[in-house]
């Protein structure tokens, strides 16, 4: 007897294509970068260049867990007249019908509230907060970075559905394979914590730090108990449709003069337990030295109607001003 319990995953639209005779196909291996390298040193190919860019000066990565546990009941789901002698076999499988997401929430750096701070919009289209309402001034005459705590929480998002198959053994010997799903709502779990301790350089420059926040979530589904945290629970027969308050009432009434037949559900606690990388990383605009073997140029496919196209970049001229 076994439970086979499948991690969550995100299920996207999927397409394969084949074209013939110099055709479409589904993958490719010739990406252009549009650069090239030399196969050795050639002061004549490979020269300095000054790049305005972000420099990471401190960063760091976290790994936490959240669970969610629930009971769940899966209701009508056992045959009228009929009564579960042994689970034999639990199969589930979960899918993210909305894709799970982390929403890392800043609310505090060294106790200062942070919710109506400035962002920059950084790589990736991350919004990055800046940190120019930072003092660093003391740590500045030490020639010090300045240390900050950062508080923030992680709010979850999505939806999960798990299609659960259980193979069972009934009291008169006959087996059958009964199926249900649940679905849980990711936005329901409560929120986590995050506290990190991280280093920045000094906010009296023009040019100030910035702190970029970005997460990743993975989840598995887990019965605890496996196959014995199944078990069978007796009910009073009722529609699975909504009915309203007056007619429940009737029907409570009803049943008190006449015996109600007896549904059989199954229950279970389920557990969801949520995988989740975090990265913060301070960066800083800084001007950076590098060797390069020449700009860019992809090649533009050149079409035969106009004779002359605009450039998207100015020529790199390095000879001074007229």
């Amino acid at each position: 007897m076994s439970c086979e319990v499948k991690t969550c995953e995100v299920k996207n639209c999927a397409s394969k294509k084949t074209y013939t005779q110099g055709g479409t196909q589904a993958c490719c291996d010739n990406a252009n970068p549009g650069c090239f390298t030399p196969s050795s040193y050639d002061p004549n190919l490979i020269k300095a260049e000054c790049i305005f860019v972000e420099k990471v000066y401190d960063s760091k990565t976290f790994h936490k867990e959240k669970t969610y546990a629930k009971d769940y009941r899966l209701e009508n789901i056992v045959p009228a007249g009929k009564t579960i002698a042994e689970f034999i076999e639990v199969k589930i499988n979960c899918i993210s019908t909305k894709p799970i997401t982390v929403e890392p929430i800043t609310e505090y750096i060294n106790s200062i509230a942070v919710g109506g701070c400035p962002t920059v919009p950084g790589p990736g289209g991350i919004d990055q907060l800046r940190l120019d309402f930072i003092d660093t001034s003391a740590c500045d005459a030490l020639g010090k970075g300045t240390p900050i705590t950062v508080v923030q929480e992680l709010h979850f998002h999505g939806k999960i559905k798990c299609r659960i198959s259980i193979k069972v053994k009934y009291t008169d010997g006959s087996k059958d394979v009964l199926t249900d799903h649940i679905e849980i709502d990711a936005n329901r779990i409560p929120k986590e914590f995050l506290t990190a301790n991280l280093c920045i350089p000094s906010t009296a420059a023009a040019m100030k730090p910035s702190l970029a926040e970005f997460c990743a979530v993975s989840c598995d589904f887990d019965v605890i108990g496996g196959i014995n945290g199944f078990s069978q629970e007796c009910a009073p027969h009722r529609p699975r449709s909504e009915v309203n308050l007056q007619q429940e009432a009737e029907q409570i009434q009803y049943s008190q003069k006449i015996p109600q037949p007896q549904r059989t559900d199954i229950t279970f606690n389920g557990i969801l337990t949520l995988c989740i990388t975090c990265e913060k990383k301070v960066k800083v605009p800084v001007q950076l030295c590098v060797l390069s073997t020449g700009f860019c140029d992809s090649g533009a496919i050149q079409p035969t109607a106009c004779a002359e196209f605009p450039k998207l970049f100015p020529d790199q001229v390095n000879m001074g001003c007229c």
